[in-house]
């Protein structure tokens, strides 16, 4: 049944980004978009790949 749903309908699922550092933009952005708070591992996340809170705020203030 949910092969032949798929097929009528498609596939609306997210497909993730290649690239980690970008997924997790792309998942922070889509929170803050979307008036959730992003949770702590997802913060963490960012932080090892790099971005500190500066750059998390400028993404929060672009994404919404």
């Amino acid at each position: 049944m949910q092969r032949w749903m798929t097929r009528l309908f498609g596939d609306n699922a997210p497909v993730p980004l290649a690239d980690p550092r970008l997924e997790a933009v792309r998942r922070f952005a889509c929170a803050t978009r979307a008036g959730r708070t992003p949770d702590g591992l997802l913060i963490g996340e960012l932080h090892q790949r790099g971005l500190d809170e500066a750059g998390l705020a400028a993404i929060a203030r672009f994404a919404a």
